[in-house]
């Protein structure tokens, strides 16, 4: 019984933390390119890179919802219809290109609401 106490106690204590955290995720690091050019190295690059491109959409997406602002800035979401999808080194590069574009606009928009809103109190 005593311990069917604290399991329950620690577990209340989680739901808790969990429910009056009122800040924003932080964001993680942009893949590095690899260091050589084989074709495991770049499907690997390239799949970090989508990974990452999910990630900061993700962000902006809950940031957005969980700060309501009017004023939240404006990004778009990757459209990927023009990847290719046959597995070459040509193809991968390409693709990389593509979610590399993407980057550039998009990372500086969620550094700039990580700014912006990681210090509010909701």
């Amino acid at each position: 019984m005593k311990i069917q106490k604290i399991i329950l106690l620690s577990r209340l204590i989680s739901l808790f933390l969990i429910i009056s955290c009122t800040t924003i995720a932080s964001l993680i690091n942009e893949p590095t390119l690899p260091k050589t050019e084989s074709l495991k190295e770049i499907s690997t690059y390239e799949a970090k890179l989508a990974d990452y491109i999910m990630y900061l959409q993700v962000f902006l997406t809950r940031t957005q919802k969980k700060v309501k602002d009017p004023n939240y800035p404006k990004f778009a979401y990757f459209n990927p219809t023009e990847l290719k999808d046959k597995h070459t080194v040509e193809n991968l590069k390409f693709n990389i290109k593509l979610f590399q574009d993407y980057i550039t606009i998009t990372k500086p928009i969620a550094q700039d609401v990580y700014r912006r809103y990681s210090k509010l109190k909701n």
